[in-house]
């Protein structure tokens, strides 16, 4: 028989590995500010001790795909140190007047007796907080950029430093999750009149990566993943290079690039379509 254990480990990696599924974060409270923990410092605790979603909920655990782990959990920062409030089903927000159930802590720290909030001494790493709106959407983990986002650098529970990231300049381009449009522009851009020559029935394809962009969102390297002729190759190139706006992206205040390949298409039907009269 399969580990129950090793059944929550591969769940937890297909969450956010096979499903790519960006995934809902716990929450930290700040004084009167409540953030998005891009993290999971809890899990490292249940996985040592074997706790698995049945443990904390019984038969019917709240899995789905922003919340594979079937829980939020509710941390606050007081006097610089990290402390574990509660832990709640996935759901939590479905139900009325704040009456959701809570999982029982006794199930996960045996020794608990009468201490409201726990004290998360197992955490040194750095956790990201953030809040607002989601600036840029990566469906992959937490990997999302929000208009604001702090990072808390923990060792043994206890805040050790914090910084607050400007993520101003990040914006998405309208062509990425528009694909007519990205397609009507780029073969339109092709000069077909000088690439006539290589042109006949036969559909060609030049697969063309974008490499990155400068904080502008000019695209400044461009990979021909797969290609046809040179000439065809290069004209991809070109007309990729043009494109006027991609996606700038400024995660922990540095700009990150996200490679993105699709293809240009070169034939008669395409030609007739998009040549300029």
């Amino acid at each position: 028989m399969i580990n129950k254990l090793f059944i929550w480990l591969l769940l937890m990696l297909c969450s956010f590995r096979l499903w790519a599924t960006g995934q809902e974060g716990d929450r930290l409270v700040i004084g009167k500010d409540t953030f998005q923990l891009l993290a999971t410092p809890l899990q490292k605790i249940l996985i040592e001790r074997n706790i698995t979603p049945k443990d904390l909920w019984g038969d019917n655990p709240d899995y789905n795909t922003a919340c594979w782990r079937t829980y939020i959990a509710t941390w606050k920062l007081q006097n610089n140190k990290l402390y574990l409030e509660e832990v709640a089903p996935c759901n939590y927000y479905d139900y009325p007047g704040g009456t959701y159930p809570r999982a029982d802590l006794k199930k996960i720290f045996p020794d608990l007796n009468k201490e409201r909030h726990i004290f998360a001494h197992w955490v040194s790493e750095e956790l990201l907080a953030a809040r607002g709106k989601v600036l840029y959407y990566i469906h992959d983990g937490f990997d999302r950029v929000y208009a604001e986002e702090t990072s808390l650098v923990f060792k043994t529970g206890k805040l050790e430093k914090s910084c607050r990231y400007d993520t101003s300049k990040t914006k998405t381009a309208p062509w990425r999750d528009n694909e007519k449009m990205l397609r009507d522009y780029l073969h339109s851009a092709v000069n077909w009149e000088q690439i006539s020559s290589e042109i006949d029935s036969t559909v060609k394809k030049v697969y063309c990566m974008i490499v990155s962009a400068d904080e502008n969102g000019k695209i400044d390297s461009v990979l021909v993943v797969k290609g046809a002729s040179d000439i065809l190759n290069r004209e991809a190139v070109r007309v990729v290079k043009s494109i006027p706006q991609w996606d700038v992206i400024f995660k922990k205040g540095q700009q990150i690039q996200r490679p993105w390949t699709f293809p240009v298409r070169f034939d008669l039907e395409t030609m007739r379509k998009y040549q300029k009269q």
